[in-house]
């Protein structure tokens, strides 16, 4: 059985994360409610540009 998984990085100005998130996210819904994702964005200036990069495994 295969099991796939994205690693997601997300960049706002300075600041990057990485981290895995099960699927491919393909919009906010997909990453929101992961706790890395959440926790990123709690820092970050509402009016900030977020960059998104997702590589996919399978």
């Amino acid at each position: 059985m295969a099991l796939l998984f994205s690693q997601v990085t997300v960049t706002a100005g300075n600041d990057a994360a990485s981290f895995l998130v099960g699927g491919i996210p393909r919009e906010y819904d997909d990453l929101e409610d992961w706790d890395e994702f959440d926790d990123f964005l709690k820092y970050i200036d509402k009016e900030t540009e977020v960059l998104v990069h997702a590589d996919a495994y399978l």
